[in-house]
């Protein structure tokens, strides 16, 4: 495109055509519209070169201050009328200060009723992996400004110049977003594109200096632009004429194409602008000059609105960041963005009522074995558990520890957890897909690289998205952060590594003013190593001061383990690990996908313990109880029988009110050559 386009910008226009019936899936807006939205690119005019050939008459655009961002899509609005779109050029994470410029142009875009579709423009050809990673990024602003968001059939639009030119880039990104499942991704046509084997979301060309005006390439996109006089350049490619431009806008209406674009609003470089220029100036008819005429006369009309509820489509929301004037993020840095689970307040907080409502989570540890194994094999069956992820879509994920083998380097994040191997065109998963909902916990296996930091790499992103405990000295190795009602509570076992885990080290120091400052929420803590169990590593004592602090503090409700490769519950256990009324509910899930590590001698209180099936729990978490459920993978198309454990219990008792139990045990058949389960439902309720 220009050799000087920056994140605001884009060099073609989105147009929408009231009432065209379209070939394949219906583009939506956020508010899942039922056609496309008008959109047209934007261009940083602060990058003007003195060879230009044009003149803009609005004010030199600065992509960071409001006022004239208001003031170029005002002219967007006018050109293309209410709920158009921008297509913004994104060349990396920190570059051209897109961390200053997006969150002004998707506020403003938000404002004025108008939508915000990234263009993907890297140089280099990127890697599956780092696409993955960058679209995780840019989901981050997504979700954060879903009124600016353009999505088509609930999944955000990314429109993607191509480095390569051929199927590879298409497999590529297919990889990358899982089947092109996650975003609708329209890649750049190329040579022969008709006939890859692997077909995108979409096509489209970026054509402006074509003889006749116009880049046709059916059913999927009519490009269109109003000339072409590059900056380097003394005489015009494509010569400026009204009439030809009317005629242009035409045919375009007329194609019945998905996507119509335009090429664009302010690219002087190329000089393809669209906005008022001094060459071509306003009248008093045509306000923002003759070619912008032309649009507004065309798209004046209304974009209907769909009758009936749209569709919602699911995100995490995403609260504005707070400054932080005393720190410069990094080129590569990550938007500072906050979503509504909240880190826990600090001991001063004033006391606030919990929210009620019901939130799901899903909890596994030991997952992905490192690479070559496929996800779908005996002993690594990661690529099953993330289809459970998948299939029941819960509120948030929290991982057990030791999530990626042998050492948890980046290289093996990268290639284990972004992992695409399809068994079938329904089962096509890796957990890594699920990252923005993911709440991690590290394992020994992590403490393997140095300083732990494969993982703080890989989850860089998410935790810059869950936001810094302000009470954790050590915010990606532990700490918490409410949902829903709940509090929970993220410790790294690994001791030695971490600084220790007693109640004098600086991470049970922390633990012990987040309980104290937790105002009531019944609360979860979850780390690798269980202090109890059956299973082959059994008890390991080095997590005693974390099960203290649970038992000894009556809004602890469970304590979420992994390290055994394999599932077990227990019973409200008490400080020595036996049965008590009013205790806290352990549960070992070793089952993310790592072959079985089982157990032999059973403890007391284990009410179920099985090592024949890999799968997730799932938590149903309420204001006043919880219920349980394992999911086997069986039940996406897996190994293993479809093992059952499921439960629901109310919350612990005050001080005083303990002893007020009603238990019931049903007992279920032995699996197999494994042990024999036990099925409980516990029901802890106050006395009346």
């Amino acid at each position: 495109m220009s050799r000087r386009i920056g994140a605001s910008v884009a060099t073609a226009i989105l147009l929408l055509t009231t009432g065209v019936v379209v070939a394949q899936s219906t583009p939506v807006w956020a508010a899942d519209y039922v056609t496309p939205p008008p959109s047209m690119f934007l261009y940083d005019d602060s990058f003007r070169h003195p060879n230009d050939h044009y003149t803009p008459i609005l004010s030199p655009y600065d992509d960071t201050n409001p006022a004239q961002v208001q003031q170029q899509l005002a002219g967007i609005k006018y050109s293309l009328g209410d709920r158009s779109a921008t297509i913004m050029t994104w060349w990396g994470q920190g570059e051209h200060g897109e961390q200053a410029t997006m969150p002004v142009l998707y506020t403003e875009a938000a404002k004025k009723g108008l939508g915000v579709i990234p263009y993907y423009e890297k140089g280099a050809t990127p890697s599956v992996a780092e696409i993955r990673a960058d679209l995780n990024y840019l989901k981050l602003y997504v979700d954060k400004y879903p009124d600016a968001a353009v999505r088509i059939g609930g999944k955000p639009v990314i429109f993607v110049y191509n480095t390569t030119g051929s199927c590879s880039d298409v497999v590529k990104w297919s990889q990358a977003t899982y089947g092109f499942t996650e975003w609708y991704v329209n890649l750049k046509v190329f040579s022969g594109f008709r006939t890859c084997p692997v077909q995108p979301s979409s096509w489209h060309q970026y054509g402006p200096a074509n003889p006749d005006g116009q880049s046709v390439h059916l059913p999927w996109s009519f490009n269109i632009s109003p000339g072409f006089w590059k900056y380097t350049e003394s005489t015009p490619r494509l010569v400026r004429d009204p009439a030809r431009w009317a005629l242009n806008i035409s045919n375009m209406l007329a194609s019945g194409a998905q996507w119509k674009l335009v090429t664009s609003w302010g690219e002087l470089g190329e000089g393809t602008s669209v906005e008022p220029l001094v060459q071509f100036p306003p009248t008093g008819e045509a306000p923002y000059g003759p070619f912008a005429e032309v649009l507004h006369d065309t798209f004046s009309t209304p974009v209907p609105v769909p009758t009936g509820s749209p569709t919602p489509t699911p995100s995490t929301t995403m609260v504005p960041p707070s400054p932080t004037p005393t720190s410069t993020p990094s080129p590569t840095s990550n938007p500072t963005l906050s979503p509504t689970v909240t880190i826990s307040p600090t001991a001063s907080s004033s006391p606030t009522a919990p929210p009620t409502g019901s939130v799901t989570v899903a909890v596994a540890g030991d997952i992905v074995e490192t690479p070559p194994c496929n996800g779908y094999t005996s002993g690594c069956q990661d690529g099953w558990t993330a289809g459970l992820l998948t299939e029941h879509s819960p509120t948030a994920i929290l991982t057990a520890g030791d999530n990626q083998y042998e050492s948890g380097t980046l290289t093996q994040y990268n290639a284990g957890w972004n992992r695409i191997t399809c068994v079938s065109t329904s089962q096509c998963d890796a957990w890594g897909k699920h990252l923005a909902t993911m709440y991690p916990a590290p394992g020994n296996h992590e403490g393997l690289t140095p300083n732990f930091q494969g993982y703080r790499d890989y989850f860089g992103t998410r935790f810059a998205a869950i936001g810094s405990d302000t009470l954790s000295p050590n915010p990606q190795m532990y700490y918490s952060f409410d949902l829903g009602a709940w509090h929970l509570v993220s410790l790294n076992s690994s001791c030695s590594q971490v600084g220790g885990c007693g109640l004098s080290s600086p991470q049970g120091q922390w633990l012990a003013k987040d309980l104290a400052a937790n105002n009531g929420r019944p609360t979860i803590l979850y780390f690798h190593h269980p202090r109890w169990s059956s299973g082959a590593h059994g008890n390991i004592t080095g997590s005693d001061a974390f099960w203290r602090a649970a038992v000894n503090d009556l809004d602890v409700q469970m304590v979420l383990n992994g390290h055994d490769h394999w599932l077990e519950g227990f019973a409200p256990l008490g400080v020595d690990g036996l049965p008590a009324a009013n205790g806290v509910r352990e549960f070992v899930v070793g089952t993310g996908g790592k072959g079985f590590t089982c157990g032999t001698t059973i403890r007391p209180g284990s009410q179920a313990h099985q090592c024949t099936s890999m799968g997730v729990l799932l938590l149903t978490l309420n204001a006043s109880s919880y219920s349980w459920s394992f999911q086997p993978v069986s039940e996406v198309g897996g190994p293993g029988p479809a093992f059952v454990y499921s439960g629901s219990s109310g919350l612990r008792l005050p001080a005083g009110l303990a002893g007020v139990v009603d238990q019931t045990s049903t007992a279920i058949t032995s699996l197999g050559s494994n042990i024999a389960t036990v099925l409980s439902t516990v029901k802890i309720r106050r006395k009346e």
